[in-house]
């Protein structure tokens, strides 16, 4: 035999399933609330990543223009042409060859009358060669 549902029982069933629909409807609007959120977080970040990564790339491209500048300096002479790199690596190389240490600081004076280069390291130590 069939069972009766009487009215009373439908309309609980009735506002249970309203009240489920209001739920999952709260539910739902809260979900995409947040991923509204999240999606408006997520278009700040990556605009502030794109324009630091700008920026970085924007300097790396000068540091290597800065780098790629070629210079070279010389002193001429009684018909001698010397470069200044040439004289300061060889200032290096005589200190280095009667003492122990580092160079921190190297200051190079040349005299051309002389033909001599005189140098002093770290504000102590002196010495001179030819050119």
């Amino acid at each position: 035999m069939a069972k009766k549902t009487t009215g009373k029982s439908t309309v609980a069933t009735e506002k249970a399933a309203t009240n489920i629909k209001e739920t999952a409807s709260e539910i739902m609007k809260e979900a995409v609330n947040k991923a509204k959120e999240v999606k408006e977080t997520v278009a700040e970040k990556a605009k502030d990543t794109t324009a630091k990564t700008k920026d970085t790339a924007a300097k790396s491209k000068e540091a290597a223009a800065k780098k790629a500048a070629s210079e070279t300096c010389f002193v001429e002479f009684s018909g001698k042409q010397i470069s200044i790199a040439d004289v300061t690596e060889n200032a290096k190389k005589h200190w280095k060859a009667s003492n122990n240490g580092t160079i921190s600081d190297i200051k190079i004076y040349i005299n051309t009358k002389e033909s001599k280069a005189y140098y002093v390291v770290n504000n102590e130590d002196h010495g001179d060669f030819d050119l």
